[in-house]
Order: C-alpha cells, then sequence, then structure tokens
C-alpha cells in the first residue's frame, strides 16, 4: 500500500495512518469522483472546485523568487515523503477532479483559498477557526516561525460566484489582502528566517474580487466567537469593540479576549 510502507517501523504511527486514509483520503477522492460523475449525469453547466493553498506552494525545488498561482502545484513526492497528509489528500482530491473533467468533458474551475476565517455560520467551531481560537484561548502559547495566509469567508463565497459566472479555469485566491506575520519576532539566529514565496491573486482581481483586509476578518471572527460562546466577553466592559480597537486591545482589558496573545501589530 502506497500510503502506509514509509510508517512500518512504528505500529501507532501505521494505525493513525490507515485511519486517516480510511475517514479522510479516501472518502476525499472518491467523493471527488461521485460528485464530478453526477454531474456530467445531470449536466451540470460547470463545476467550481474548492481546493486549497496547500496544493501549489509546497515544493523545495522551486525557485524562491517565482511568484506562486494557480499555475504552481506542490511537489507530490515531497509531501508524500514528509507526511503531510492533509495536502497529499488534497492533491489527490484535485486531480481526481481534473482527471474525470478531461476523461468526461466536464467544464471544471477550481479556487485555491489560504485558510479561511470570518463569521460562523454554524454554531460549532471548524478546523479554520480553531486556528484563530487557540491563540486567544491559551490553547497556543507561541508563534510559529511561519507566515499564514487568511481568506474571509464572504470573499470565498464570492470567488465562486465570480469564477463560475466568468470563462476561467484554475482560479486563485490566496491571502486577504496581506499575510499575517512580523520578521522580527518570527526568526532566531538558530533557524534564520526563509524568503517566503510571493502570491498572486491577480486572476480573481481582475475578475472584480476586492478583499477584506485581515484585520477585519480577524475582528470578524473573534465577534462571531463571542456570538456563539466560544470566548468570554468580559461583563465589565459597556461597549463592543471596533475593528479600529484591534491596534490596541493589549492595553484595553475591559475589551480584549486573551489580551496577552493578540499581537499589537496586526
Amino acid at each position: 500500500m502506497l500510503y502506509i510502507r514509509f510508517f512500518l517501523e512504528d505500529i501507532d504511527d501505521y494505525c493513525y495512518l490507515c485511519e486517516f486514509k480510511k475517514l479522510v483520503l479516501e472518502p476525499a477522492v472518491r467523493g471527488t469522483m461521485n460528485v464530478m460523475n453526477v454531474a456530467v449525469e445531470v449536466k451540470v453547466p460547470r463545476v467550481v472546485f474548492t481546493s486549497t493553498m496547500a496544493v501549489t506552494y509546497m515544493d523545495p525545488n522551486r525557485n524562491p523568487d517565482k511568484v506562486v498561482d494557480e499555475t504552481c502545484w506542490s511537489d507530490f513526492n515531497y509531501v508524500r515523503n514528509i507526511q503531510d497528509w492533509y495536502c497529499y489528500g488534497k492533491i489527490l482530491a484535485e486531480n481526481t477532479a481534473w482527471e474525470v473533467a478531461r476523461k468526461r468533458r466536464v467544464d471544471l474551475v477550481t479556487v485555491i483559498p489560504p485558510l479561511t476565517i470570518g463569521p460562523l455560520l454554524q454554531p460549532n467551531v471548524n478546523a479554520s477557526i480553531v486556528h484563530i481560537l487557540k491563540f486567544l484561548n491559551g490553547r497556543n502559547k507561541t508563534y510559529g516561525n511561519a507566515v499564514q495566509g487568511y481568506v474571509h469567508v464572504k470573499d470565498l463565497a464570492l470567488a465562486h460566484i465570480l469564477v463560475y459566472e466568468n470563462h476561467r479555469r484554475r482560479a486563485g485566491t490566496f491571502a486577504s489582502k496581506a499575510c499575517v506575520t512580523d520578521m522580527r519576532l518570527c526568526s532566531d539566529e538558530v533557524n534564520p528566517r526563509v524568503k517566503p514565496y510571493k502570491f498572486s491573486n491577480k486572476r480573481l482581481k481582475d475578475l472584480g474580487l476586492t478583499l477584506t483586509p485581515v484585520k477585519q476578518a480577524l475582528y470578524d471572527t473573534v465577534i462571531s466567537l463571542q456570538q456563539n460562546g466560544h470566548l468570554i466577553v468580559f461583563p465589565q466592559s459597556n461597549t463592543s469593540p471596533n475593528v479600529s480597537d484591534c491596534q490596541s486591545w493589549p492595553s484595553k482589558p475591559a475589551l480584549a479576549i486573551g489580551s496577552s496573545r493578540i499581537s499589537p501589530r496586526l
């Protein structure tokens, strides 16, 4: 089995990967194939496939000066060797969609978002929002030495509409205005900062998409977490914070939610 041959030395990892393959990889590929085949049968004029930024940038041999856009793919063998099974599954799923599209002549277009944040549609916290929540509730004690891209969920929804209505192919949306990072905080002598890739979302902007600033997207996320009971709202606060308060939250404990863990540079 291709999926488990790297884990034979450790039974725990072996069992984990077998379970991951069963619960994630197989449903992703089989589900993608089923949806594409049904689209052919009912004569859907165009299929919009939600991919992920992870399928584009993970290639250690890529020139760091290259601009990463919707034409780029992560190195499949590299992703498999480092055992990034999330990315591995996403690559398999999108490749499955394109394979069916070519064989059955489906009009397919993909949207490639980074981490999606913003107001919750459901009362429960999903995997993307957990990424934000764990910095606010104390679960994460440190910031990773990395760059993180975000997109507002409303922008992502609009991107799907735009590419459906326009004759584009593999369209990409890579960040909500900017990536959140602080080079001074995310570098050290032992692990010097590697030059990050530049990402382009020009094709979506050309279709008329205006991206929400990261600060607004993060603010909307926090407010939604409060409204759904996932973050405590301090009772001594008589007013709700505005997005402009994000810059000064650490100095306003009455408005701060996990204020000691929110960077003032947001």
